[in-house]
């Protein structure tokens, strides 16, 4: 899950994107354009020749993928999906302070990755690979690699005791329901 701030107006988000890992503290950022909201702040913090402070928690519960799945027109800009997964969970969602950025992560996640989305950098998704090609996405196919993903300088990576990796890597029934039922609500 990617947790970001909007730099004008404090709006928070939280939404899942596709990540790749481009070096030691570099990790690339795919933003479906016009889709998701942290794109939009990543937009807008450049045009202020800003970096936009990020967490990624990675192995959240399943009310908190859910609830970051949701998109327009059903969460528009500034609609808190953390609220949706509160309402699933029957409880708020607890956040926490980053260490080294100034942002907030899940309080429950297994691991936090703190960085910084760089502006005016973009970069070729598949360049460690060169296959062509990104990881498998939820419909079962694999999509072409893009070379305009933002970069993430990575600051921190922190966790529980004895963590334990989760992800969800599509196509998979797991990613299918994490994404069909928001677009069902949209629907």
């Amino acid at each position: 899950m990617c947790y970001a701030t909007h730099p004008d107006t404090g709006v928070n988000d939280i939404t899942i994107h596709r990540l790749c890992i481009q070096g030691k503290d570099e990790l690339s950022i795919f933003f479906t354009p016009g889709a998701r909201h942290i794109g939009a702040m990543a937009e807008r913090a450049e045009e202020l020749g800003q970096r936009l402070p990020i967490s990624i928690s990675i192995g959240v519960d399943p009310a908190i993928e859910i609830g970051s799945c949701f998109e327009p027109p059903t969460t528009p800009l500034g609609y808190d999906e953390l609220a949706v997964a509160g309402a699933l969970r029957g409880e708020p969602v607890e956040l926490v302070q980053c260490l080294t950025v100034n942002q907030k992560a899940i309080a429950n996640a297994e691991y936090v990755i703190e960085g910084e989305v760089i502006p005016n950098v973009r970069v070729q998704e598949d360049q460690n690979s060169h296959t062509g090609y990104a990881m498998p996405e939820f419909p079962g196919y694999t999509g072409p690699a893009s070379s305009e993903c933002w970069l993430i300088k990575v600051k921190a990576v922190t966790h529980r005791e004895n963590p334990i990796m989760q992800t969800c890597i599509g196509p998979s029934e797991e990613h299918v329901s994490m994404a069909g039922i928001p677009t069902e609500a949209s629907i």
